[in-house]
């Protein structure tokens, strides 16, 4: 009797599943494409940041366009703050699928820097005289992604991949700022499509004066101006360990006080993946300010005196300010295992620490000299484009692609 009840509840899911599938495509056939739409969402709606918030910001400031776009972005309202920042948008509950296909299906434009597998699998597709731009939310990465790494190729179900594949194919161009990058994300998303090597607009931010914004996030957060600021911001693990991060905070303080002058306020900005977990587990890793839920993380690394992370892309971004970055990552050979990296993490431009003792060591020994020549040497060797116009060029795309408006 049990196994018949279970058998009878998975008939019923089933069954559910396949009339929602309907439904979404239903949606996706019947509503027409409005050419003044653009829908955006970044990181699977968990937050307003990354490249997709700088190109809108960039359209925004045309007066041409101005009150003619309707703008829409997903996010996910229980547990992410919307950007005041951003005038003038519609956002739509993320959680709301029904909603998110109504306005997917009937935008001209759709800016993504990830994936819409889920919809897909729910029965999203593109339809003709839409224009898809992904401008991916990482660069420079160690870390391998997706088709690359065994974890995903293992663990992700063939529906998923298929889904997957289907979007990567209807992408019409991606966003690069290397050869390198192209190289990459054909072989991680099984790409074929066009790359428009234009660099990553949320970048542009490293080529201003950034004394506003600095001004602003102390603001924000109510840091005293007379101390310094060290953003730690490491990366996700894919089995969800918390242990990893092991940075003895008083410690690091005193370090960074011997070697650069001032006190320190600490700022931890987790991976959107760690963000939403309980609060309670999050109060035993977070520093003095937890700016998880924060969405602009360029922003962030503006106003940091120095930057710690370990795999996360972030890192690759914060090194066109030539601040001081460290890599602390105490569980190097387990990573390897289970995600694994593009190349050697001791070929980054940054000292790599797997333990306190060593991340004191490489503070105290920090030379800013040898440092910015590591920078260099690493850009001239992946040939990178980033010379603060991106957010410009990628308008230009999308403008482009809505025609006369």
């Amino acid at each position: 009797m049990e196994n018949f009840k279970y058998t009878l509840l998975f008939i019923i899911g089933k069954i559910k599943g396949y009339i929602k599938k309907i439904y979404y495509s239903l949606i996706c056939a019947l509503v027409g494409i409005n050419k003044n739409k653009i829908v955006v969402c970044a990181h699977l709606g968990r937050n307003m940041g990354c490249n997709p918030k700088y190109i809108i910001k960039e359209l925004q400031k045309r007066e041409y366009l101005k009150n003619k776009l309707d703008i829409v972005w997903l996010l996910n309202l229980e547990n992410t703050q919307v950007d005041d920042e951003l005038k003038n948008i519609r956002i739509v509950d993320f959680r709301d699928k029904a909603a998110i296909f109504k306005e997917l299906s009937s935008a001209k434009i759709w800016l993504d820097n990830g994936y819409k597998a889920s919809e897909y699998l729910r029965g999203l597709h593109k339809k003709r005289g839409q224009f898809y731009l992904n401008t991916w939310h990482g660069s420079l990465g160690i870390k391998k992604m997706l088709y690359d790494q065994d974890y995903f190729n293992e663990k992700t179900s063939d529906k998923f991949k298929k889904a997957f594949d289907k979007e990567f194919s209807e992408i019409d161009a991606i966003l690069t700022n290397s050869e390198w990058e192209e190289n990459v994300f054909r072989s991680a998303f099984h790409y074929k499509g066009k790359f428009i090597r234009t660099g990553h607009p949320r970048n542009d931010i490293f080529f201003c004066d950034g004394k506003e914004i600095k001004e602003y996030i102390y603001n924000t957060f109510n840091i005293p101006k007379d101390k310094k600021l060290l953003l730690y911001a490491p990366s996700f693990r894919d089995n969800h360990d918390l242990s990893c991060y092991k940075l003895d905070y008083s410690r690091l303080k005193e370090n960074l006080k011997k070697k650069f002058g001032s006190d320190w306020v600490i700022m931890s900005k987790f991976h959107p993946v760690n963000a939403y977990l309980t609060l309670d587990k999050m109060e035993k890793i977070k520093g003095d300010i937890d700016a998880s839920r924060y969405s602009d993380i360029q922003k962030l690394m503006v106003a940091a005196d120095v930057m710690i992370s370990d795999y996360s892309s972030c890192m690759f971004d914060f090194l066109f300010t030539k601040k001081p970055c460290f890599i602390f990552a105490s569980d190097i050979q387990d990573y390897k295992v289970i995600r694994d990296f593009y190349y050697p993490i001791y070929e980054t431009p940054f000292s790599v620490s797997e333990n306190n003792d060593e991340l004191e060591k490489n503070i105290l020994n920090f030379n800013f000299e040898i440092y910015e020549k590591n920078i260099e040497i690493f850009l001239k060797k992946k040939d990178v484009k980033e010379d603060g116009s991106a957010s410009k060029a990628a308008a230009d795309i999308v403008e482009k692609a809505l025609g006369n408006l």
